[in-house]
């Protein structure tokens, strides 16, 4: 199981007596939104307001992470060069393993 799935399931885990959530709903939250911060997402759902984001992409056998921005002309740049991510998420959590999908 990956932690982002172990989040989930700690914040949605329920007690045996009355089926009443065992923590409270602000630690549920936190728990899922920690979880979404680990997880890469399609790029078509990420920002195009210029902020940075962390990109991933694979080619040719190799990984590639890049901290890249949605240029003016909706091309995704590090200010040099172009790219074409397949997976993003936030700059502010740690980097995870390679996408699933």
């Amino acid at each position: 199981m990956t932690l982002p799935a172990e989040l989930r399931a700690e914040a949605e885990q329920k007690t045996l007596v009355l089926g009443l959530h065992y923590h409270p709903e602000e630690t549920r939250a936190l728990l899922h939104r920690a979880a979404d911060a680990l997880e890469w997402r399609p790029i078509e759902s990420a920002p195009d307001d210029g902020r940075d984001i962390l990109a991933f992409w694979h080619d040719d056998c190799i990984d590639h992470h890049r901290v890249v921005f949605r240029s003016c002309t909706n091309d995704w740049s590090d200010g040099i060069n172009l790219y074409q991510p397949t997976h993003w998420r936030p700059l502010d959590a740690p980097l995870p393993a390679t996408p699933e999908d």
